[in-house]
């Protein structure tokens, strides 16, 4: 639900900041809500926090659109 939140650009650098190389971010929005982010919207945020778009999966009895971001095991931003 990442399009409630005011600053997402800001939210997607602090989760990959505490995410793991090779570790996976999912991301979770809901058909139909106002808020919602695209795919497109939330690859853009990813690519430019240094993440990879790594696969978007629709559940459609639940309307739902998880989008799956890793972090890049070369990321010259990472901790550990």
């Amino acid at each position: 639900m990442l399009g409630e939140v005011p600053d997402a650009a800001a939210c997607v650098v602090q989760l990959r900041d505490v995410l793991r190389r090779g570790g996976f971010l999912s991301i979770t929005e809901l058909a139909g809500d106002p808020d919602a982010m695209s795919e497109g919207d939330i690859a853009a945020l990813a690519k430019a926090a240094n993440l990879e778009h790594s696969e978007t999966m629709r559940i459609r009895a639940a309307s739902l659109e998880v989008v799956t971001v890793t972090r890049k095991a070369t990321s010259k931003t990472s901790r550990a």
